[in-house]
Protein backbone atom coordinates (compact mmCIF):
# COMPACT_ATOMS: atom_id res chain seq x y z
CA UNK A 1 0.00 0.00 0.00
CA UNK A 2 1.30 3.32 -1.39
CA UNK A 3 -0.01 5.83 1.00
CA UNK A 4 -0.48 9.35 1.22
CA UNK A 5 -1.43 10.00 -2.00
CA UNK A 6 -2.29 14.03 -2.57
CA UNK A 7 -2.15 14.36 -6.92
CA UNK A 8 -3.49 12.29 -9.45
CA UNK A 9 -0.42 11.95 -10.90
CA UNK A 10 1.22 9.73 -7.82
CA UNK A 11 -1.84 7.92 -7.53
CA UNK A 12 -2.06 6.44 -11.57
CA UNK A 13 1.94 6.28 -10.65
CA UNK A 14 1.63 3.61 -7.72
CA UNK A 15 -1.06 1.71 -9.52
CA UNK A 16 1.30 1.57 -12.33
CA UNK A 17 4.30 0.31 -10.99
CA UNK A 18 2.03 -2.30 -9.28
CA UNK A 19 1.05 -0.78 -5.52
CA UNK A 20 -2.28 -3.21 -4.22
CA UNK A 21 -3.48 0.11 -2.56
CA UNK A 22 -3.17 3.70 -2.84
CA UNK A 23 -4.41 5.70 0.46
CA UNK A 24 -5.48 9.29 0.92
CA UNK A 25 -5.33 10.94 4.54
CA UNK A 26 -8.89 12.26 4.68
CA UNK A 27 -7.55 13.39 8.87
CA UNK A 28 -5.21 15.95 9.88
CA UNK A 29 -1.92 15.62 8.34
CA UNK A 30 0.68 16.98 6.42
CA UNK A 31 -0.46 14.71 3.49
CA UNK A 32 -4.26 15.16 4.35
CA UNK A 33 -6.41 15.67 0.87
CA UNK A 34 -9.30 16.78 -0.02
CA UNK A 35 -12.36 13.80 -1.29
CA UNK A 36 -12.36 15.91 -4.80
CA UNK A 37 -8.65 14.10 -5.61
CA UNK A 38 -10.40 10.82 -4.87
CA UNK A 39 -13.16 11.86 -7.67
CA UNK A 40 -10.51 12.99 -9.94
CA UNK A 41 -9.17 9.47 -9.60
CA UNK A 42 -11.96 7.45 -10.39
CA UNK A 43 -11.15 5.56 -13.69
CA UNK A 44 -7.62 4.31 -11.52
CA UNK A 45 -8.27 0.71 -10.97
CA UNK A 46 -6.65 -0.10 -7.80
CA UNK A 47 -8.17 -0.61 -4.26
CA UNK A 48 -8.50 2.79 -2.68
CA UNK A 49 -8.23 3.57 1.24
CA UNK A 50 -9.83 6.61 2.94
CA UNK A 51 -7.62 7.64 6.04
CA UNK A 52 -10.03 9.24 8.73
CA UNK A 53 -9.08 9.76 12.43
CA UNK A 54 -12.14 9.91 14.77
CA UNK A 55 -12.55 9.22 18.20
CA UNK A 56 -16.34 7.20 18.15
CA UNK A 57 -15.99 5.99 14.25
CA UNK A 58 -17.96 8.75 13.13
CA UNK A 59 -17.65 9.60 8.97
CA UNK A 60 -17.77 12.82 7.79
CA UNK A 61 -20.81 12.29 5.48
CA UNK A 62 -18.18 13.43 2.39
CA UNK A 63 -16.43 10.96 3.47
CA UNK A 64 -19.09 8.32 3.68
CA UNK A 65 -20.53 8.80 0.53
CA UNK A 66 -17.12 8.07 -1.50
CA UNK A 67 -17.58 4.96 0.42
CA UNK A 68 -21.08 4.28 -0.05
CA UNK A 69 -20.25 5.36 -4.05
CA UNK A 70 -17.61 3.08 -4.02
CA UNK A 71 -15.10 5.43 -5.05
CA UNK A 72 -13.03 3.96 -1.63
CA UNK A 73 -12.83 0.60 -1.16
CA UNK A 74 -12.16 0.66 2.78
CA UNK A 75 -11.72 2.79 5.79
CA UNK A 76 -8.71 2.79 7.37
CA UNK A 77 -9.64 3.90 10.91
CA UNK A 78 -6.17 5.29 12.56
CA UNK A 79 -7.64 7.74 15.60
CA UNK A 80 -8.50 7.10 19.03
CA UNK A 81 -11.32 4.65 18.09
CA UNK A 82 -11.96 1.58 20.33
CA UNK A 83 -13.45 -1.69 19.65
CA UNK A 84 -16.88 -1.60 18.65
CA UNK A 85 -17.15 1.96 17.50
CA UNK A 86 -16.25 1.58 14.01
CA UNK A 87 -17.85 -1.80 12.46
CA UNK A 88 -21.04 0.59 12.88
CA UNK A 89 -19.94 3.69 10.80
CA UNK A 90 -17.88 1.87 8.05
CA UNK A 91 -17.72 -1.19 6.41
CA UNK A 92 -15.47 -2.73 5.36
CA UNK A 93 -12.37 -0.93 7.45
CA UNK A 94 -9.67 -1.82 9.56
CA UNK A 95 -7.79 -0.17 12.50
CA UNK A 96 -4.83 1.16 12.99
CA UNK A 97 -3.08 0.43 16.43
CA UNK A 98 0.25 2.33 17.08
CA UNK A 99 2.61 0.31 18.88
CA UNK A 100 4.85 1.60 21.78
CA UNK A 101 4.72 -1.61 24.02
CA UNK A 102 3.58 -5.05 24.61
CA UNK A 103 0.22 -3.74 26.35
CA UNK A 104 -0.48 -2.09 22.77
CA UNK A 105 0.21 -5.60 20.76
CA UNK A 106 -2.34 -7.31 23.27
CA UNK A 107 -4.71 -4.90 21.92
CA UNK A 108 -4.59 -6.10 18.39
CA UNK A 109 -7.13 -9.07 18.92
CA UNK A 110 -9.59 -6.99 20.75
CA UNK A 111 -10.95 -5.01 17.34
CA UNK A 112 -13.40 -6.50 15.28
CA UNK A 113 -11.92 -5.86 11.84
CA UNK A 114 -10.35 -8.69 9.56
CA UNK A 115 -7.18 -6.75 10.12
CA UNK A 116 -4.87 -4.28 12.12
CA UNK A 117 -2.28 -2.31 10.66
CA UNK A 118 0.67 -1.84 13.53
CA UNK A 119 2.37 1.63 12.89
CA UNK A 120 5.03 3.05 14.87
CA UNK A 121 4.16 5.41 17.84
CA UNK A 122 4.58 8.84 18.25
CA UNK A 123 3.27 11.22 20.22
CA UNK A 124 2.66 14.05 18.32
CA UNK A 125 2.05 12.55 14.74
CA UNK A 126 -0.38 9.60 13.83
CA UNK A 127 1.92 7.75 11.22
CA UNK A 128 3.97 9.22 8.37
CA UNK A 129 6.59 9.75 10.86
CA UNK A 130 9.41 7.82 9.39
CA UNK A 131 9.88 6.14 12.77
CA UNK A 132 10.15 2.04 12.72
CA UNK A 133 8.53 -0.01 15.35
CA UNK A 134 11.29 -2.15 17.28
CA UNK A 135 11.73 -5.28 15.85
CA UNK A 136 10.75 -7.46 18.72
CA UNK A 137 7.22 -5.69 19.09
CA UNK A 138 6.63 -6.72 15.49
CA UNK A 139 7.43 -10.44 16.28
CA UNK A 140 4.91 -10.36 19.22
CA UNK A 141 2.33 -8.55 16.96
CA UNK A 142 3.42 -11.60 14.66
CA UNK A 143 1.80 -14.10 16.90
CA UNK A 144 -1.52 -12.33 17.43
CA UNK A 145 -2.57 -12.06 13.59
CA UNK A 146 -1.37 -11.62 10.04
CA UNK A 147 1.32 -9.22 10.01
CA UNK A 148 0.19 -5.28 8.48
CA UNK A 149 2.89 -3.28 9.03
CA UNK A 150 3.50 0.59 8.39
CA UNK A 151 6.39 2.86 9.83
CA UNK A 152 9.39 4.16 8.23
CA UNK A 153 9.52 1.47 5.34
CA UNK A 154 11.90 2.22 2.28
CA UNK A 155 13.78 1.48 -0.12
CA UNK A 156 16.37 0.81 2.59
CA UNK A 157 15.07 -1.83 4.26
CA UNK A 158 12.31 -2.89 2.49
CA UNK A 159 13.76 -6.48 1.67
CA UNK A 160 15.26 -7.02 4.81
CA UNK A 161 11.38 -6.33 6.37
CA UNK A 162 10.16 -8.78 4.36
CA UNK A 163 12.62 -11.73 4.95
CA UNK A 164 12.63 -11.46 8.09
CA UNK A 165 8.88 -11.36 8.82
CA UNK A 166 6.98 -12.05 5.52
CA UNK A 167 4.23 -9.39 6.61
CA UNK A 168 0.89 -9.46 4.71
CA UNK A 169 1.15 -6.08 3.80
CA UNK A 170 3.16 -3.25 3.75
CA UNK A 171 2.29 0.40 3.96
CA UNK A 172 4.29 3.44 3.08
CA UNK A 173 4.11 7.12 2.86
CA UNK A 174 7.33 9.22 4.01
CA UNK A 175 10.26 7.32 2.81
CA UNK A 176 9.04 7.40 -0.40
CA UNK A 177 8.35 11.34 -0.87
CA UNK A 178 10.42 14.17 -2.32
CA UNK A 179 8.60 16.38 0.05
CA UNK A 180 5.49 15.74 2.63
CA UNK A 181 2.37 14.21 0.09
CA UNK A 182 4.74 14.29 -3.26
CA UNK A 183 5.74 11.14 -4.21
CA UNK A 184 9.68 10.14 -5.41
CA UNK A 185 8.75 8.43 -8.56
CA UNK A 186 11.68 6.25 -7.91
CA UNK A 187 11.66 5.50 -5.17
CA UNK A 188 8.43 4.20 -5.65
CA UNK A 189 8.85 1.93 -8.86
CA UNK A 190 12.45 0.76 -6.57
CA UNK A 191 10.44 0.37 -3.36
CA UNK A 192 7.13 -1.60 -5.30
CA UNK A 193 10.06 -4.12 -7.74
CA UNK A 194 11.86 -4.90 -4.73
CA UNK A 195 8.71 -6.05 -2.98
CA UNK A 196 7.44 -7.80 -6.08
CA UNK A 197 10.85 -9.51 -6.45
Amino acid sequence: KICGITTPEDGWYAKECGADIIGFILGPSKRQTDPSLIYKLKGCDILKAGVVVTKDGTLDPAIKELLDKGLIDVIQYHGDEQPGDCYAHAFPYYKVLQIKDEADIKRIRSFHSPRVLIDAFSSHQRGGTGHTIPEQLISLAQKEAPLWLAGGMGVENVKTIINTFSPELIDAASKLEKSPGIKDHAKVADFISIIKG
